[in-house]
């Protein structure tokens, strides 16, 4: 009976675990996508350019649930932030499983999204 409840507490932790890893793989490719989104709209024609340091802290703000310390943002411009060029925006997290002590591996989720600047 005893071997039986750690087994079952054991699988209850990692259901709860991948379902951490989910909702933070998710929460990186949407603030990607949205980060992106709202960098197109702030070139250095608008009265609001968007810079790297306003993009990652963007994205640090829609993805509050996630730790900032294991979140890197990389923005670049090609070829500068001007309508017609293009903007890409590059969210990376380090997740970390709660059951350390299991062989799991921490797991890295990177998306990048793109999109031409508009104004």
């Amino acid at each position: 009976m005893g071997v039986a409840l750690v087994l079952f507490m054991l699988l209850v932790a990692g259901l709860v675990d991948a379902g951490r890893a989910v909702w933070a793989r998710t929460t990186v490719q949407y603030a990607s996508t949205q980060a992106v989104r709202w960098a197109s709209v702030r070139s250095e024609d608008s009265g609001n350019p968007a810079t790297a340091e306003t993009i990652e802290t963007w994205v640090e703000n829609q993805a509050r649930i996630l730790d900032p310390d294991r979140l890197t943002v990389t923005t670049t411009w090609t070829p500068s932030n001007v309508p017609g060029a293009t903007v890409s925006v590059t969210v990376s997290y380090d997740y970390q499983p709660v059951l350390d002590f299991l062989p799991i591996d921490a797991v890295t989720f990177t998306f990048t999204s793109s999109q031409i600047i508009s104004y």
